[in-house]
């Protein structure tokens, strides 16, 4: 996106909504696993640096709660994460036939065919966001029910979009207004990268690292480079 960018302008992506970055993920399944097993955020290799002082922490952790009600965090000890439900989490969720796909650059929309909908049902309405909406208030009922269906099909195509807009990768910073204020990453994630990453158990489904040049400098201490 070029720099300085702007969704003030009609045509931008963003236009008329308050998001930072777009991740599309499209792929298959190789087999049919209960999606209310699988899980999307992070989970790091090592402890975290130093953290924020407890209350913006505790702060913070409940303003992400309000956007993913279904959140799993822990940011202390050997291995930090912060899992939501895959079924839930992203803004769109389609699934389709190979030939039914299009171009993964194209505006996502949350589907009207109930044969591409995960949930196999598509809520009467002309939003985007309200059908998205429908489907993870119901999602969420199945995950807290741990149901064991709907299961992914491998011979289907699967697309997710996420959306964000407390990530700020200009910044490496979480934003989190007036209130809490913006927390750098670099101390948070001493010299780890961020992730977008999806598991079934033990198992990554994908996992793509984002770095920064901030993280650079703490990365080759821990990796023993000068």
């Amino acid at each position: 996106t070029p720099e300085p960018y702007s969704d003030e302008c009609d045509g931008n992506y963003f236009h008329g909504m308050n998001r930072r970055y777009q991740a599309v993920i499209r792929g298959r399944f190789k087999e049919a696993i209960p999606f209310t097993k699988c899980l999307t955020g992070f989970v790091l290799e090592r402890p975290c640096g130093q953290l924020p002082p407890k209350w913006i922490l505790k702060g913070a952790l409940k303003l992400l709660s309000f956007f993913a009600p279904q959140l799993q965090a822990k940011l202390d000890g050997p291995n930090p994460s912060s899992l939501t439900p895959l079924g839930s989490t992203p803004q769109v969720l389609r699934v389709q036939e190979e030939h039914e796909t299009g171009n993964i650059e194209d505006m996502q929309f949350e589907p009207t065919d109930n044969r591409q909908t995960l949930l196999g049902e598509s809520l009467d309405a002309t939003g985007s966001l309200q059908r998205a909406r429908h489907r993870k208030k119901q999602f969420d009922k199945l995950f807290t029910q741990k149901s064991l269906t709907p299961l992914t099909e491998p011979n289907k195509v699967y697309s997710f979009e996420f959306l964000q807009h407390l990530f700020n990768f200009n910044e490496f910073s979480i934003e989190l207004g007036s209130m809490f204020g913006s927390i750098q990453l670099k101390e948070v994630l001493d010299g780890q990268p961020m992730q977008i990453m999806a598991s079934y158990g033990e198992k990554r489904l994908w996992s793509f690292d984002i770095w920064h040049t901030s993280l650079l400098e703490d990365s080759r201490k821990h990796d023993g480079l000068s």
